[in-house]
């Protein structure tokens, strides 16, 4: 099967790879969408956190193969979407606070980080670590799953309720745009702030934007240290980091399932496996791209409908 894989030489790289076989407790799945990170685009300079020769991607659906041993409970053409840091140990002191995302046996067994995972034709998953998508669901919107988990973390974070303001993207519902280095700007202050951009100059802008007594949620991994300017002003910074557990991940599904989530907006492309090359170039220009979905089963040539 073709997989791509972060190589031992720190590259990107589509490879030939044998058919995974599920072993006991796991679950081999026929992947039908995986999209790209912004952590994949960094992997190659990452390598105290990926493995190496390990197949990327953590945001993938698909639908169920067969059960290896052990594995019951989900019939063959099962869709189905998969948790990737799922498997807390709940004994360490990260978990006895409730924070399973902290987890280091949660995110040292990662799909796509630490053991391989979906930007390849199949993929095996801990059943544990396995959830059902809902009728009314294609197998390329439950791929949303995850990175919609992480903005699920953020927004409890950010205690946001009904009658708070917010600073989110145009396309989204917004009234403003304001890019991450043109300054405070705008025509009034939010009581929330969510800074998803990874850019050092938007957090000093972030603060300029967040009313007295409000809170800047950071959810962007800066490339270089960031200045704390004063503000004159009381506010609070949390770092949000993934999601919590099944739970969260569970509640993103159920948003994509009842549709109060379009991800339409947000899905940029659908390309083929072979063209993981372009369409991680795509993703480098943030102008150009938001998210892109790798599918397997697409034909190199051919239009992908988003």
């Amino acid at each position: 099967m073709h997989a791509v894989v972060l190589t031992g030489q720190a590259q990107i790289a589509l490879e030939e790879r044998p058919e995974p076989v599920a072993g006991p407790g796991e679950v081999l799945i026929r992947v039908g969408a995986a999209g790209i990170c912004g952590t994949d685009l960094h992997a190659p300079a990452m390598p105290s956190i990926f493995a190496e020769n390990v197949v990327l991607g953590h945001e993938f659906s698909g639908t169920v193969i067969r059960g290896g041993p052990e594995a019951g409970g989900l019939e063959p053409g099962q869709p189905v979407v998969v948790n990737p840091i799922a498997l807390s140990c709940g004994s360490c002191a990260a978990c006895r606070r409730g924070l399973t995302n902290q987890c280091l046996a949660a995110l040292g067994a990662c799909s796509g980080v630490a053991r391989d995972g979906g930007m390849a034709e199949f993929v095996t998953a801990d059943q544990r670590s396995i959830h059902a998508v809902p009728d009314g669901l294609t197998v390329r919107q439950a791929a949303w799953t995850e990175p919609l988990a992480v903005a699920v973390r953020a927004v409890a974070h950010g205690g946001v309720r009904p009658g708070t303001t917010v600073a989110v993207a145009r396309a989204c519902g917004a009234a403003q745009a304001i890019g991450p280095g043109d300054g405070p700007g705008g025509d009034r202050l939010y009581d929330v702030v969510f800074d998803c951009t990874g850019a050092a100059d938007s957090f000093a802008a972030s603060l300029a934007l967040v009313v007295p007594g409000g809170r800047v949620v950071v959810l962007g991994s800066y490339p270089s240290p960031i200045s704390l300017p004063g503000i004159g002003r009381e506010a609070s910074v949390v770092f949000s980091s993934v999601y919590r557990d099944d739970r969260e991940f569970a509640a993103a599904l159920r948003l994509l399932a009842r549709g109060l989530i379009d991800v339409a907006p947000l899905t940029t492309s659908v390309m083929p496996l072979t063209s993981y090359g372009e369409a991680f170039a795509s993703l480098r220009d943030p102008e150009r791209a938001v998210k892109v979905f790798l599918d397997p089963a697409a034909v190199p040539g051919a239009e992908v409908p988003v």
